[in-house]
């Protein structure tokens, strides 16, 4: 068991919260902002998981990826379970309020995943809706749509994806990813019919 990580800590507020216990639920999120790292091991779950498929055979690199993401995303709902929580209370006081936003804060600083830094933003969007503070437009659906189109598109590229994240973390790949997409907009249209 890892106390330096943050999403060890997530699990068990949220299973206190679910025992009834809320000012417990509420000390152990106020330690997540004071922890060190936040580490769910979402790459090694999603590795393992497709390499189990391509044994089992039967399905395409990228069917494989998918249902590997599905069974990292449930094995890895514990770490979410503030997430219903601090959606209750925050309207109640605002040592919740602070409490969830430090998660949030947690959750937005993680360098795990794209997914962790999304339902951080969430987070603090709640509270500062709450207070009466709306944060500026966090999310880009357009943008996210570019991606999961070019990704889906051919199985190398989502290969190659894969491979990058593994080598170099999401974020970075992820930029890779833009600047790909970027640049195939900067082509000229080619018209088939000429």
């Amino acid at each position: 068991m890892d106390g330096n990580n943050a999403a060890l800590w997530a699990s068990i507020a949220g299973y206190r919260y679910d025992r009834g216990d809320e000012k417990g639920a509420l000390r152990v999120l106020e330690i997540i902002s004071t922890v060190a790292k936040y580490r769910e091991y979402w790459l090694a779950h999603i590795e393992a998981y497709e390499r189990g498929f391509a044994v089992i055979g039967g399905w395409s690199y990228s069917e494989r990826i998918v249902n590997a993401l599905g069974l990292a995303v449930s094995s890895a709902a514990g770490y979410f379970m503030p997430l219903k929580f601090c959606r209750q209370r925050i309207s109640l006081d605002s040592h919740w309020q602070s409490a969830c936003l430090g998660y949030g804060a947690r959750l937005v600083s993680s360098e795990e995943h794209l997914l962790t830094s999304l339902v951080g933003h969430r987070i603090q969007q709640w509270v500062c809706e709450e207070i009466g503070n709306r944060l500026r437009n966090i999310s880009n659906s357009d943008r996210r749509n570019a991606e999961s189109a070019y990704l889906n598109s051919d199985e190398h590229i989502l290969s190659d994806y894969m491979a990058d994240w593994a080598a170099n973390g999401e974020r970075a790949a992820r930029v890779r990813l833009w600047l790909d997409i970027e640049r195939l907009e900067e082509l000229p249209e080619i018209d088939a019919c000429v």
